[in-house]
């Protein structure tokens, strides 16, 4: 192990720096299936979006289904980051993928016979963030257990570039797919991206769930975790960086079929607009494997953060699509960084036997914030506009990081 202030050493090629975790059998297959489960969910997840706005033509409906896709995770995170630190961490997640197969095989039928309805939408959408508060807090236990410590900030940017890369890959071919044959085609896909994804983490080798955390039953556990948390600010401060990352994930999700209207291009432009998010985070990300295990992480953040939230102010100011695909990069690529710096510098500060308990509160946050954010969107966009709701976003991350970053030394310092 090296310590935390040290950095890859100079004598690395780029590519031995940029997949260093790589080299690890067991993070590696973890990584593989990551990248098949999320190509099916995005391409799932477009579909949804999309049909939702065929179905209803309203912004108030977008903004109420992400609503059902993020509220679920203040209670369900809560209890999953308990599960996490209590069982079988494999087990848990082969069980969440499980049940967001089975999800996607009633929405194939149901789209298929043709009887699939607004709230069917609603309720699938509730389903799987259940799934997902459970899901999110496993794998981020999971992951900083395949590899060596220094390897962490490579390890959390390359696990999210498996996400990323999927939406890369996935939009602009499920934009086309939208455009010549409809929605319905790809419905379903998640349940295979699914089932090879338990496939990987079947022949994966992941250490066993610390025995500390369970010593306390789940309720104490659950409120020690909320203790310690609550008790450091430069903790709650790292919860709260991921919980503003959720700003432009969620204008995103309600918002990106207007914006495509907007730029006048329809399904296909949703498809490049979603790309173009995808791509700039792994960018980013490919960026932060690069640097290694990087010393000034707060400095990074803080740029990457207000970076972020002043190219989020200039998006929807655009009405053309190739500047709107990269002013859309740019938001995502600073936010990638934004958020997966602060992951690695909390995953660092925490300890094992409490992972999955803090993880679980980073998602409970981003659950308040995302249902808060989704709504406000939703009413926000059907009554002032997509653009006005769109820029006060971005004011809103500029403001917050600037305050985090002139209030908090430590954060500044980490």
């Amino acid at each position: 192990m090296t310590d935390n202030n040290t950095v890859q050493p100079p004598t690395q090629s780029f590519w031995q720096r940029t997949f260093s975790s790589l080299r690890y059998r067991d993070f590696r297959l973890v990584w593989l299936g990551s990248c098949t489960e999320h190509m099916g969910q995005h391409m799932e997840t477009m579909a949804i979006v999309w049909l939702m706005k065929e179905l209803t033509n309203s912004p108030y409906y977008l903004g109420l289904l992400a609503v059902c896709r993020v509220a679920p995770l203040i209670f369900f995170a809560l209890v999953g980051g308990v599960m996490t630190d209590r069982v079988d961490r494999r087990k848990l997640l082969i069980s969440c993928l499980a049940g967001g197969a089975i999800i996607s095989i009633v929405l194939l039928t149901l789209v298929s016979t043709g009887v699939i309805a607004p709230w069917h939408l609603l309720v699938a959408g509730v389903f799987g963030a259940m799934l997902t508060g459970v899901n999110h807090p496993a794998r981020a236990a999971i992951v900083p257990n395949l590899t060596p410590k220094e390897e962490w900030m490579n390890a959390i940017a390359m696990d999210t570039i498996s996400v990323r890369t999927a939406s890369i890959l996935s939009s602009p071919v499920a934009g086309y797919l939208i455009f010549t044959f409809g929605t319905t085609m790809l419905f379903g896909v998640r349940a295979l991206g699914m089932g090879l994804a338990i496939l990987w983490l079947m022949m994966a080798e992941v250490p066993s769930t610390p025995a500390a955390g369970k010593k306390h039953g789940s309720w104490r556990n659950m409120t020690d975790g909320l203790v310690y948390a609550v008790s450091s600010g430069l903790i709650m401060s790292l919860v709260i960086v991921f919980a503003l990352r959720e700003f432009q994930h969620e204008m995103s999700q309600v918002f990106l079929p207007f914006f495509a209207d907007i730029t006048k291009s329809g399904a296909k432009g949703y498809g490049f607009l979603e790309m173009a998010s995808g791509l700039g985070a792994v960018v980013g990300l490919f960026g932060i494997a690069t640097l290694g295990n990087y010393k000034y992480k707060g400095r990074l953040i803080i740029g990457a953060g207000i970076t972020s939230g002043v190219f989020l102010t200039l998006f929807p100011l655009s009405k053309w699509l190739f500047l709107s695909v990269l002013l859309l990069f740019c938001v995502s690529a600073a936010g990638t960084i934004f958020e997966n710096v602060s992951r690695t510098a909390l995953q660092t500060i925490v300890p094992d036997e409490i992972r999955g308990r803090i993880s679980s509160i980073r998602e409970f946050v981003r659950g308040i914030f995302g249902t808060g954010i989704a709504f406000g969107l939703g009413l926000g966009g059907e009554y002032w506009g997509v653009v006005t709701a769109s820029l006060l976003l971005g004011v809103i991350v500029i403001a917050s990081v600037s305050l985090m970053a002139i209030f908090l030394p430590a954060f500044r310092k980490l």
